[in-house]
């Protein structure tokens, strides 16, 4: 099959004019001079895909998509790229090094991420102290000799509405009934002892960012999280002085871009034990996280890209699903440009019903996202990428299996300086 990427073919029509204008561009600052000071294409212009790769045991025939992702890799063709839930920490460091071995002539130079373990988190702190459930406990004595749920209910509910938020989660989380018919005890004492954190996959996050140049002001975020553990990983693409000497300046036109890369927590069927209440509830207190993370003044765009789990109605084909996430960053001022199209557009999925690992009755979804803080002064072009497709021969019972490195495709941005902003 392919592997081409795939640009979004009702709207080409529309996208004709920003093409034409892109080439035009292209010729225009080719040259030594023009009106943005002097600067050439390729510093006003960068490039971001992001890919879910899943390489974890969520899925099938693990070996065999670790297998074939060099392959797929060997297609990326931007200045950032921004994979997740590569888990095998072996796995991430060796895909690291193949990202920079210069014989692949794959260009980037510089990776970002950090392998993590359980052993490396603190136990969870007890959701309840005795001196806040005390009264609780008082009241249910004194006032109801048991735990009657009707007797709790007239009698001791202000004392539990004044629990602090995570205690008050915890001891009734599943309402009052939780704490009647006789297993009050085995609930108090549940919500007072700390907890051992056990991420899936060991607890290693999976993240990795990659980038053609050099990166400055590091860093990582851990992000409240249950199940698989979830981070954030991000850098700055621009200018570095030092003792007031500028040791380099990649993209002069555009100045300093902060790139974050993450994976949010999927929508489980599993029940929820974490600490935010429910799954949609800890989705929107990563993204508060991850909006908390520290820019600077110096910093032009910010750009946060990866698996939401999320997205809104989009085009003619693309229904909400999960919109929370994404709704709450484009409330705060995020901008798309995937999703950028008129009502009759068909936007390409990310996750499909094509793809051999979803459900080809399920409808169509774009959980894979590239937002940037800043639209005015920029051109931005989109398409999906990473379509890609594999059959597993089995000789011996002549069977042939379709499967692909995973349940995503990817999304490749291009943002340009507008010369004419």
């Amino acid at each position: 099959m392919n592997n081409i990427n795939i640009i979004r073919e009702n709207k080409m029509v529309r996208n004709l004019s920003v093409i034409f204008a892109f080439a035009i561009a292209v010729v225009i600052f080719s040259g030594c001079e023009n009106e943005l000071g002097g600067f050439n294409l390729d510093e006003q212009t960068i490039s971001f895909e992001t890919f879910n790769v899943r390489l974890g045991e969520e899925l099938p025939l693990l070996s065999e998509r670790t297998e074939k992702l060099e392959r797929i890799l060997k297609t990326a063709d931007s200045d950032i790229l921004c994979l997740q839930e590569i888990y095998d920490e072996n796995e991430i460091m060796k895909i690291s090094q193949f990202l920079k071995d210069k014989k692949n002539d794959l260009g980037y130079i510089s990776t970002v991420y950090v392998n993590t373990k359980n052993e490396d988190f603190d136990p969870i702190p007890p959701s309840c102290t005795q001196e806040e459930v005390a009264p609780v406990v008082m009241c249910v004595a004194m006032e109801c000799g048991g735990t009657d749920i009707a007797c709790i209910a007239q009698n001791c509910l202000g004392d539990i509405l004044a629990l602090p938020p995570v205690c008050q989660q915890c001891l009734i989380g599943d309402g009052l009934g939780s704490i009647a018919g006789g297993d009050f005890q085995a609930v108090l004492e549940e919500c007072m002892v700390e907890k051992e954190v056990v991420y899936k996959n060991k607890g290693n996050n999976g993240i990795l960012l990659a980038s053609k140049y050099p990166l400055k002001d590091k860093g990582t975020l851990a992000l409240t999280s249950y199940g698989n553990h979830r981070m954030a990983v991000y850098a700055t693409l621009g200018k570095k002085e030092k003792d007031g000497i500028i040791l380099y300046d990649h993209k002069p036109a555009i100045g300093d871009t902060q790139i974050i890369c993450t994976a949010l927590s999927a929508i489980s069927d599993e029940e929820y034990d974490g600490i935010a209440g429910s799954w949609q509830q800890e989705q929107l207190t990563q993204i508060s996280e991850i909006l908390s993370i520290p820019d600077n003044d110096n910093i032009a765009q910010r750009v946060i890209m990866g698996d939401f789990n999320s997205n809104i109605a989009g085009g003619e084909n693309i229904i909400e699903s999960n919109p929370g996430p994404v709704a709450a960053l484009i409330s705060d001022g995020w901008y798309d440009p995937y999703f950028d199209v008129d009502e009759e557009d068909t936007i390409q999925c990310t996750v499909c019903p094509e793809n051999p690992f979803i459900n080809k009755n399920s409808s169509e979804a774009v959980h894979d996202h590239i937002f940037f803080r800043n639209r005015k002064g920029f051109v931005f072009m989109s398409e999906r990428v990473f379509h890609n497709e594999f059959l597993l021969f089995n000789e011996k019972e002549k069977t042939k299996t379709r499967y692909s490195i995973s349940d995503h495709y990817g999304i490749r941005t291009v943002m340009t300086v507008d010369p004419n902003f």
